[in-house]
């Protein structure tokens, strides 16, 4: 069966968040090494990314993963609102890495030069980064009508970051003491205030 609109949007926007991930990876300068991530957290990071693009691939492009469709349509409004989902994770994922720019690693541990930034978007959200990667996967799921190639992406990123979130915040406090608590206790970690 062919790809419907919004398993190709699906696509489309996967594809834009790999390359803007890329980009910005490229623009901090800092090199892409996996060193200093321990094992569990390699070991989820690993199976996020089969859950969050490959797995899709095979629904969409092929009926290998039929026997785990949804046992119902999902409605055209969700699906649309799994649009808009993605769309706000891709711009918060670009926002977060423009405001940590340089600060950027792929390890928990801040980088030795690095300041402890708490502008732009990290001035509402201690985690932007993770926040981003948790509305793709929701999105995901409401725009992939399948249960291993939707909902896994979330589970496994909302894994990823209770694990990693209390080491980062850990390492953070560690390196920026006072500054780094006087900014936590003011910024919430996922989920922005109303009204902030």
């Amino acid at each position: 069966m062919a790809p419907d609109a919004h398993e190709l949007l699906w696509l489309l926007l996967t594809l834009v968040a790999i390359a803007l991930r890329r980009v910005h990876e490229r623009r901090s300068g800092r090199p892409r090494t996996l060193a200093g991530i321990p094992p569990d957290e390699l070991v989820l990071m690993v199976a996020w990314g089969l859950a969050a693009a490959v797995l899709p691939l095979f629904y969409v492009f092929g009926d290998a993963l039929a026997f785990a469709d949804y046992p119902f349509a999902l409605p055209p409004l969700l699906r649309d609102l799994g649009v808009a989902l993605f769309l706000a994770a891709l711009w918060l994922l670009h926002r977060s890495h423009v405001d940590l720019g340089a600060a950027w690693t792929l390890s928990a541990e801040p980088a030795e030069d690095a300041r402890l930034v708490t502008d732009g978007v990290y001035g509402h959200l201690r985690h932007p980064m993770y926040a981003a990667h948790l509305l793709w996967g929701l999105a995901q799921a409401l725009l992939l009508g399948n249960a291993l190639a939707g909902p896994p992406a979330l589970v496994l990123m909302g894994l990823i970051a209770a694990l990693r979130i209390p080491r980062e915040e850990a390492a953070l406090a560690a390196r920026y003491g006072d500054a780094w608590r006087g900014w936590a206790a003011a910024t919430p970690r996922l989920v922005p205030r109303l009204g902030s």
